[in-house]
């Protein structure tokens, strides 16, 4: 059985403390299953965004709109909480590292924790018909984590 938005929720919970904020799922597109506990407004059968060497193609070469948010690795230790959206004014890829061998997950889950709360404000309701606002200043093209090993 593929997981669903609900297995997101609960394995977020599970390992972070707390509930995956609403705030960082779109309300208005539906997300698919892209393998593991990742999903994305994609319908592909492979994550096209996902490894360091695709930053770049993402920051400037995804649809608009895109977005993808959850937990995706391979390897003993390249595994991550990925955000991902595309908007026009804005291109975020976030990949923050949880669940490697030798990750201290507490640690990570601390700084995810202390991550997300920032990101809807900069972008305002993740949505692909978004538009910025007085409260959703343009940015540049942002990347933050730190390096998985």
């Amino acid at each position: 059985m593929q997981p669903t938005i609900e297995t997101l929720h609960s394995f977020y919970a599970e390992r972070m403390g707390g509930p995956l904020p609403d705030t960082l799922l779109p309300s208005d597109q539906p997300l698919y299953w892209q393998g593991q506990t990742l999903f994305s407004t994609a319908q592909t059968a492979e994550p096209a965004y996902l490894l360091q060497s695709t930053i770049d193609s993402f920051l400037s070469e995804a649809p608009l709109g895109y977005f993808s948010v959850g937990f995706w690795g391979h390897g003993m230790n390249s595994h991550a909480f990925y955000y991902q959206r595309r908007e026009p004014w804005c291109s975020l890829f976030l990949r923050l590292a949880y669940g490697g061998f030798y990750d201290d997950n507490e640690r990570a889950a601390g700084e995810i924790r202390a991550t997300t709360p920032w990101v809807t404000p900069s972008f305002g309701s993740p949505s692909a018909t978004a538009r910025p606002s007085k409260a959703t200043a343009p940015c540049s093209n942002a990347i933050a984590g730190r390096p998985l090993r």
